[in-house]
């Protein structure tokens, strides 16, 4: 091993030195946060009521919007725990957020008071943990914990001694099914809810949150949690968490000494999702589980047309696949309603997704005209797109790891009702398959469909003809269905039509912009447009162009990259940087811009923000860094590709399609030893980064290696066993 991530990680930090002033919020927090991969904790306020914001992925109401527009249905925040003080009134605030080990540190100090706060939410629990300690005068507090009130939902609080319950419920005949919350505190070394903390004590809150999602006794399970608590439980919790935290960074890193910006925000970007997802619990949505109003942007839901999909394509490659386990579900749920959508909009088979879709088969985009009537085509913006989408993030997962029973279970069934509804979509017209009226860019539909933005002179995007997004994602879903298909013997008398429309689907459209030749956005339609960066997403998240591909086709996608110029957008921020470096756009170039983000765009909680934002830039970093040190979508691991080789950089434990993880690295301009382990004991190839050529050895042996001249050197194929171990180095 080259370093240890875990060490690596405990140097970074988010670092406050006065109080949020952006939470509350309706889109992303700037407070310190944390989570337990299902519960979310904000914190902010004021010296005098330090406040906490409880919320939870699974704290849905399922209320959908009703004829007025309202947006009655997403994600809500549960309440919030608040430790007040008049002692402590115009108290100075300072703040670490430990990403090593995910909690939050806080002084609050006025002339004569101090008071140290930590908390954290135990990983293995449904829990948060506070810890109050005065560290200068005696501190007069009160523990409050209350739901944050909704007239769309039953409240209710009470306090018995030392324990705290806050109540929340969405129930009725207007939700589609119900969901019910209790956090319960229990402040341990009290029998009731204030007191006087004196100089040098201190005291602990252990709060329990449960949904009915979790269990049918929510409530009851919450107060037997807190009240089991003891000081022994609190050492276990503890214990445990710090071990799944040390765990989980020991899977993967990086090293760039010259650029530490970017490692940091490499580390953090890892941290703020595995606070926000984990194994069996809801998804989460747009804005994570830092949930702080009842009423988040876009309802903080699924958004399908990138926003719902972006947050995982960093975790695949850096190895944290067990962080996209909670993806798959709302998917799979939403297949029933999309089959409905399809057959009845469009008389297809297969799936037709709305944009705006939540857990259990919600549709959270319903939109009614004037007259009260539901519109059944604006929630749609016009895109055939979303289904599609919606894939790639599971191509992704298989290419990565070759699974078959989550081939079976989620990737082969979901891509065969996307290619289910394409075959009757498409249209074969002069040998090519094409695409009639699918608008690349939502707003092209919404300017005349919904809302009514344009005058005489405004195009009409509503009939957009073979946008390249779709183009791409297409051929993506086709060649992932072949490969799983075959992989698993399942669809064989099926394959031929999918090779048929893969091969025959039209080019990417092309045009002239600026004495460049660069993509067009649609082939008839929309041909560019002033932000966003739909006019890659073929190149990534799509796969469709790499270091293999033709040099005309590479000239054109970063001459592309060069006249967008979005890397500061809107939209962009998860896409536009790595297919920059897919294409192997100047490093410099790249790792410079990625400094203005963090320096314009991030807050101290290490958030990287935008208009569209939420968790979905927390890909940006890691998918784009990784692809600039180890690239293999194409089939070919390339070591340090799109990297300046006079920089030293290390990885540990990358993850290469092939099911293939591996360790590298770069000094002083050489490549050492790779160490590979087959997971899967797949044929891999390898372009030699050695000019003498290259060996490869298995427990000290030599292994056969097949070469090849390609374009851009010499590729050495071997074959590999599975689970087995490869050292790979100079002749």
């Amino acid at each position: 091993m080259y370093f240890r991530p875990v060490e690596k990680v405990q140097q970074y930090e988010g670092i406050f030195s006065s109080f949020p002033v952006k939470t509350p919020t309706a889109g992303e927090p700037d407070g310190p946060l944390f989570g337990n991969g299902d519960i979310g904790v904000v914190a902010g306020g004021t010296g005098e009521a330090l406040t906490f914001w409880l919320s939870k992925n699974d704290f849905w109401s399922s209320a959908n919007i009703n004829q007025r527009g309202e947006r009655l249905c997403g994600v809500k925040c549960l309440g919030t725990l608040r430790i007040c003080s008049d002692a402590l009134k115009g108290a100075s605030f300072s703040a670490r957020q430990k990403i090593g080990t995910a909690d939050v540190e806080i002084e609050l100090h006025t002339e004569e008071k101090g008071l140290h706060i930590s908390a954290y939410a135990p990983y293995q629990q449904s829990a948060v943990v506070v810890r109050l300690e005065s560290r200068k005068g005696d501190i007069p507090l009160k523990i409050c914990l209350e739901p944050m009130e909704d007239e769309a939902a039953a409240c209710s609080q009470k306090t018995e001694g030392n324990m705290i319950t806050a109540a929340k419920e969405y129930t009725g005949e207007n939700m589609e099914w119900e969901t019910k919350a209790a956090a319960v505190c229990r402040i341990l070394e009290w029998n009731q809810a204030e007191g006087v903390l004196r100089e040098g004590d201190s005291l602990t809150l252990a709060a329990a949150v449960y949904t009915n999602h979790d269990a049918a006794n929510y409530l009851e399970l919450a107060e037997k949690t807190v009240r089991d608590v003891t000081p022994e439980t609190l050492t276990q919790y503890r214990s445990e968490h710090l071990g799944w935290w040390k765990d989980f960074w020991n899977t993967s890193g990086i090293s760039i000494p010259s650029e530490p910006d970017v490692e940091k925000f490499w580390y953090a970007s890892h941290y703020l999702m595995a606070c926000c997802c984990k194994e069996g619990k809801f998804a989460p949505g747009i804005f994570g589980n830092w949930i702080t109003t009842n009423k988040p942007n876009w309802q903080g839901d699924y958004h399908l047309n990138y926003n719902y999909q972006a947050p995982w394509w960093g975790v695949f490659s850096s190895n944290k696949v067990a962080l996209a386990d909670p993806y798959d579900q709302p998917l799979m749920e939403y297949i029933p309603q999309a089959r409905k959508n399809a057959r009845e909009e469009l008389g297809c088979r297969g799936i037709y997704s709305k944009v705006g879709i939540g857990p259990k088969g919600l549709e959270t985009a319903r939109m009614y005209n004037q007259d009260g009537t539901e519109n059944h085509e604006a929630p749609y913006w016009g895109q055939k797109s979303n289904s599609a989408y919606a894939a790639v993030n599971m191509v992704m997962r298989f290419y990565s790891t070759w699974d078959k029973e989550y081939a079976r279970k989620y990737a082969l069934p979901y891509l065969r009702e996307t290619a289910d509804f394409w075959e009757d979509y498409l249209k074969f017209e002069d040998g090519r398959y094409v695409i009639y009226n699918d608008c690349i860019h939502e707003n092209g539909y919404a300017a005349r469909g919904i809302f009514d933005w344009v005058d005489e002179n405004t195009p009409d995007y509503s009939d957009d003809f073979n946008p390249i997004l779709t183009l791409g994602l297409l051929r993506l879903v086709f060649r992932g269905l072949l490969d799983i298909s075959e992989y698993l013997g399942e669809d064989e008398g099926r394959r031929e039509k999918w090779n048929h429309i893969l091969t025959h689907l039209s080019d990417f459209p092309i045009q002239e912009r600026e004495g460049k030749t660069v993509f067009r956005y649609t082939e008839r339609g929309m041909d560019w447009c002033g932000g966003n960066s739909l006019g890659i997403q073929h190149i990534f998240p799509g796969g469709c162009i790499g270091l293999s591909s033709d040099e005309k086709l590479l000239k054109i996608a970063r001459d592309t990259i060069t006249v967008m110029h979005r890397w500061s957008d809107y939209n962009a921020f998860p896409t536009f940087f790595t297919a920059a470096a897919r294409v192997g756009y100047d490093p410099e170039i790249i790792l410079s811009k990625f400094k203005e983000q963090f320096l314009n765009h991030s807050f101290p909680n290490l958030f990287i923000y935008y208009g569209g934002g939420g968790i979905e830039c927390c890909s940006a970093v890691p998918s784009c860094i990784n692809e600039m040190l180890f690239q293999s979508h194409e089939g070919i691991l390339r070591f340090f590709p799109v990297w300046d080789k006079r920089k030293n950089a290390s990885f540990y434990q990358l993850r290469g399609y092939g099911a293939f993880v591996v360790s590298a690295e770069l000094k002083d301009g050489i490549v050492g030893e790779i160490d590979l382990a087959s997971e899967q004991g797949r044929p891999c190839t390898i372009l030699c980064p050695w000019e003498p050529g290259m060996v490869v050895l298995e427990d000290g042996k030599p292994v056969p290696c097949k070469i090849k001249e390609i374009r851009d050197g010499q590729a050495y194929t071997f074959e590999t066993r599975k689970n087995r171990h490869y050292k790979i180095a100079s002749k």
